[in-house]
């Protein structure tokens, strides 16, 4: 499987476990810490959250509403984070935006969201300690 096929699949894998775990479990997802890690649910990663667990920021910059995501972790070649992804509350697509560890130094991404209020969803994926979600009221 090509990293593309992995990331497209990824994607829509934590989508409908999310979906499915908000439908069972209402805001607590029962996937967390299993599928996907939170802060809250780290899993067997437990000693990565710092580095790992998107951090998410609202402002208003030029009268428009900004959501910057952060993920403080090293970007080196062979460990980086892969990409992040930013969902409303109903896992419709507000943004992405892929990383190259040889081209980004830091996996920062920052999202007009016109209109948008209430909770997103922030996904990081590390290429070796799986995909973090995070949610934020904006």
């Amino acid at each position: 499987m090509n990293r593309r096929s992995l990331m497209q699949a990824s994607g829509l894998g934590l989508a409908g476990a999310f979906l499915m775990g908000k439908a069972n479990a209402g805001s607590n997802p029962k996937f967390a810490g299993s599928v996907y890690y939170t802060s809250e649910n780290p899993g067997r990663w437990a000693k990565k959250v710092s580095g790992h667990a998107p951090v998410v920021q609202a402002e208003t910059k030029s009268g428009k509403k900004v959501v910057t995501v952060t993920t403080p972790h090293e970007m080196v070649n062979e460990h980086f984070i892969v990409k992040h992804t930013l969902f409303d509350e109903q896992m419709n697509l507000l943004g992405e935006r892929v990383f190259d560890p040889a081209k980004d130094k830091a996996a920062i991404s920052s999202y007009s969201l016109e209109g948008v209020s209430g909770k997103v969803y922030a996904v990081s994926v590390c290429n070796k300690h799986d995909t973090w979600l995070t949610e934020a009221v904006v």
